[in-house]
């Protein structure tokens, strides 16, 4: 994905996420501050050279897909780097050393932990565990807007 559709998704992910969140509903909060978080974990990422931007579709999920050709390749193929993360070890990369994106990226892994019991369970979220998803989300959030100049 390109770095402008990174942003404009974990702005508008993060707006319904803090309704949610208004509204009591812990769930949607936690989904929401989470997808918001990877996508500024994927902007700040492409911005590294990390992992790749980029305007196709293609995922970064095993399986099979049809690239631009028509030819069914395998989604972990030598296509170059790696594009889009869809969860912090998915697909696994090697992060920057930076401590303040470990300790972002650290958090996010939390959140996807906690987020995964909510879809395997009847868990209900604790006030704590929205903040939690909250802070990841803001962690990165601000990092990204301090690189960019600009407030969160």
């Amino acid at each position: 994905m390109l770095v402008a559709d990174h942003l404009w998704r974990a702005d508008r992910l993060a707006a319904s996420a803090t309704r949610a969140e208004g509204a009591g509903d812990g769930i949607l909060a936690i989904w929401g501050y989470m997808h918001a978080a990877t996508h500024a974990l994927n902007t700040l990422l492409h911005q590294e050279h990390v992992t790749a931007e980029s305007d196709s579709c293609a995922s970064n999920h095993a399986g099979q897909y049809l690239d631009r050709a028509g030819r069914r390749v395998s989604a972990f193929d030598s296509r170059g780097p790696v594009g889009d993360l869809i969860h912090t070890d998915m697909p696994a990369i090697e992060y920057p050393t930076s401590p303040q994106l470990a300790a972002a990226v650290k958090l996010l892994a939390a959140v996807e932990a906690s987020a995964a019991r909510a879809l395997r369970s009847d868990w209900t979220p604790a006030p704590s565990d929205v903040a939690a998803a909250r802070s990841a989300y803001r962690a990165l959030a601000e990092w990204l807007a301090d690189r960019r100049g600009e407030l969160p």
